[in-house]
This record gives structure tokens, sequence and C-alpha cells, in this order.
């Protein structure tokens, strides 16, 4: 009998999720600031596990002293931004954000931190400080150019996200950016993808935004989606786009070969299924040699004993 060897090189990846687990990413914070500033500390909380969560608390901690407590409720794979305010006091301080529910299974993606350090700013013998508002941004010292004062500035426009887009979209979906900037340069924001705009919103009296926009006429696979001002990038996120929802990745049939998809797979479908039912193919071919071979042998110890 001629031996047949087939070597398989493919892999399947398996996004495993935990039933119950929330998360906090990209912790936005200054690492400097003046006495008595309103420090605006941002974060975003994510339910990453497959239940909807409701009392998910959310702790902004000084030093291990607790300052505020947030309770938000999460619907299962979305996200929501964090945000606390917290007034500068002199010295070097540990901030912290953690997020908390009972039935957490991972814990290890719950908390975010970072350090400060505070002074004093002294001008001609006296110290002031300057409440920034939303932001941190401290006026730099002022310049005398011969008899006339100038005050040198040089405002930074940052965006502070309260959502953030989801690891992979699809053709139809409709996604929200919730956003507010911090010293604008103009009244609008652009919404680019792939580097070409497709949508410009005004800024609101807050200087936030709230863009919605359906994805369409994109080909399957990785684009870029970002946030632009007065053109800047200020945000940006690869993506991955499929054709369908994750809803409508049941069951596709393929040469009389079914595949159950549990969720969108995180490479191109087609290719995956196609790649899944070739080693279907080659294991019942495995398995019709090795039912022919035992056969033989049986046959042939039968002849011997004879």
């Amino acid at each position: 009998i001629t031996e047949i060897q087939h070597q398989f090189s493919d892999k399947i990846h398996f996004d495993v999720r935990n039933d119950h687990d929330v998360r906090l990413s990209g912790f936005n914070a200054p690492t400097s600031a003046n006495t008595g500033n309103t420090i605006l500390l941002s974060g975003l909380l994510e339910n990453a596990g497959l239940y909807d969560e409701n009392g998910i608390n959310v702790t902004l901690s000084i030093d291990g002293n607790t300052i505020a407590t947030k309770t938000y409720d999460l619907t299962s794979g979305n996200t929501t931004g964090v945000e606390f305010g917290w007034t500068a006091s002199e010295g070097t301080h540990t901030l912290k954000l953690s997020a908390y529910i009972p039935a957490d299974q991972n814990t290890s993606n719950n908390n975010l931190s970072g350090t400060i350090t505070v002074t004093t700013e002294t001008n001609g013998g006296g110290s002031s400080s300057r409440s920034s508002g939303r932001s941190s941004y401290t006026p730099p010292a002022e310049t005398n150019e011969t008899e006339n004062e100038t005050v040198e500035e040089n405002l930074t426009t940052i965006y502070v996200p309260e959502t953030e887009l989801a690891d992979s979209l699809y053709i139809g979906q409709t996604i929200t950016l919730n956003g507010c900037l911090t010293d604008p340069q103009s009244d609008t924001v652009d919404l680019a993808i792939d580097d070409e705009i497709v949508k410009t919103q005004d800024l609101d009296e807050n200087d936030c935004i709230s863009i919605t926009y359906k994805i369409e006429g994109l080909d399957e696979g990785t684009h870029s989606i970002a946030i632009m001002h007065n053109g800047e990038t200020l945000y940006s996120k690869e993506v991955l786009v499929y054709q369908y929802a994750p809803t409508e990745y049941k069951k596709i049939e393929k040469k009389s070969t079914d595949t159950t998809i549990v969720d969108a797979p995180t490479g191109n479908l087609l290719s995956t299924i196609g790649r899944s039912a070739n080693m279907i193919v080659y294991l019942f071919i495995l398995l019709i040699i090795i039912a022919v071979y035992i056969k033989r042998e049986t046959i042939r110890a039968s002849v011997i004993k004879k």
C-alpha cells in the first residue's frame, strides 16, 4: 500500500472571551501641573465579557486614597469613556483608575496608573495658580520685547475620546465617536477613513463632538479611521472591516461541509473556512486508507491461519 503523508501548516485562531470581564485602557493624564490646576484624567472602559454588565464601579484614587467613584452600565462588547477631575496639590502623586465588578474573571486589565508632579509657580515673590477647566494647560511665562510686553503661547490641541472604536466593524454598521478637544484651533473636526475626509462636524459649546457615520463603500480588510483637526490627526485606529455583521456568520455551506461560526474570525472568513474544509477532506481520506489497511491485514491473517 502506498504511504501518503500530509503536512498541515494552517493555523486557526480562536478568541476566547470570559463570561464577565471589564477592562480599562487609554489612560490620559498630564505628568506635571501647577498647584490649584484642575487636572483631567480619562480612560476607556470596555465590557469585554459575553454578558451585559450593570453597576460597573470605576474609582479614581490619588496616592492610594479614593477620591471619587462613578458607576456605568455596559452591554457586551461596548465601550464608554470615563473622566474625572482633580484639583492638583503640591508634590509627586500616583494617579490610578480602577474598574470593578464582583464576577470579573480577569482582573489583570482593570487598572490604569500614572505619576504627576505638582509644583507651586512663583512670580514676583508671590505664588499664583490657574484652574484650566477641562484641560491642564498652564500659560507660559511672559517675555519682554523692548518696551512692549508680549505673551508667547504654544497651544497643543488634544482629543480626549469618550468612546472607542471596536477592533472590527462590518459594512452597513453605524459608528459613533464621542470626545472633546482641549484648546481647539477652529470650530470643526473631520472624520477621515484611509486619509480621506468623509464627514465634517461642528464642535459644540463645550468643544465636544458626537460624530455618527455609516460604514459603506469599503472592501473587506484593514482600514484606518481618524479624527482630524486643522489638517492634524488627533486620533487614529486601524480596524478590521467585514462584509457581514457577526450575527450573520451563523452557518456557511461549502461543498456539503457545514461549518458553524460562533463569532466573526480575526482573519478572512472564506479563506479560513476553505482551509478547514480541506483539512476535513484530508482527514477523511486518511481514515479511509487506515480502514482499507486494517481490512487487508485482517484478511491476510485469516489466510495465514487457514
